[in-house]
Formats: C-alpha cells, structure tokens, sequence
C-alpha cells in the first residue's frame, strides 16, 4: 500500500490560491467533472454547470484528472507519480458574430499558462507544474466558450 507524500488537494487548493490571485477571474475554484470529451461537453451545457458559472465569467475550474505512476524504484518502495491536471478556463459568450477582434478568452489563456508553468507550489515531494496543453477548446454554449488548459507535476510516494 502506497503512501502518498503529496495530498491531490493540497495541490488544487494550492494552484485555486495561485489563480485567485489573478485579477483575471471572477470564479476560481476546485471542480469534479468527465475528463473524457464527450463527457466534457455534455456536462458543461448542463443546467447546474451553466448557472454556477453564468454571472462569474470569467472563471478557473481546477481539476486533478490522474495519478499514474511512471517508475517504481528498485531497491526500495519509492515510486514517481505524474499528477495531471486541467484548468477549464471560460468566458461568457457574447454573441458578437461581427466583431473582428481576437476574442479576450485567448489573453486569459496565455496569462494563466504564462502564472502556472514552471511553478513551484512549495508542496514537500511535489515538482514544479508542466504546461501540457496551453487551451483545448472545449465547447461554446449560449453562455460561454470553454477551454481546458492542461499541466503535469512530479510527485513522490512510499
């Protein structure tokens, strides 16, 4: 039975504390939700999903996706887990079908990866976060387009 030195929430309360700082977001906050595309999709245009975040736009929804371990140490019990892990970043919708100006969720995407990569969160046994992904677009609904920005971290365990 492993013991795992880093706690998962540990780490998205840490990166919500990092992302809350920003003047970016009007909603930062750690979310359960499909990791899959087709599951993503379906609960993002779900009642309960829209009016969480319907008045908050733009918003940071923190979620661990997994904990794969990639190498056992020989020797000893010690293993090297990659914590993965998405940042759905929204904005609302505004419809604007004849503006030719690069949408704001783009900047709200570069300042976020520009916050997060590279960072330590000062977790004992936890490495610094890896930029995966930088923006996946997810779905845009009549109330918002969604990207999931994706990240890594090294962890330890017994």
């Amino acid at each position: 039975m492993s013991t795992f030195k880093v706690n998962r929430g540990s780490v998205i309360t840490a990166i919500c504390g990092v992302l809350a700082a920003l003047p970016d977001f009007n909603l930062v906050k750690p979310y359960e939700g499909e990791v899959y595309r087709y599951g993503k999709q379906e609960q993002i245009k779900s009642e309960t999903f829209g009016a969480e975040v319907n008045l908050q736009s733009p918003f940071a929804l923190v979620i661990s996706r997994g904990r794969p371990v990639v190498e056992k140490r020989s020797g000893n019990r010690s293993k090297k887990l990659r914590h993965e892990i998405s940042v759905y970043i929204g904005m609302t919708n505004t419809h604007n079908f004849n503006s030719t100006t690069v949408p704001p969720i783009f900047s709200v995407l570069a300042k976020c990866a520009e916050t997060l990569d590279g960072l330590s969160l000062g977790l004992d046994g936890a490495g610094v976060l890896e930029l995966i992904d930088d923006g996946e677009f997810l779905v845009q609904t009549d109330l918002y387009t969604v990207y999931d920005q994706r990240y890594y971290q090294h962890e330890v365990a017994y």
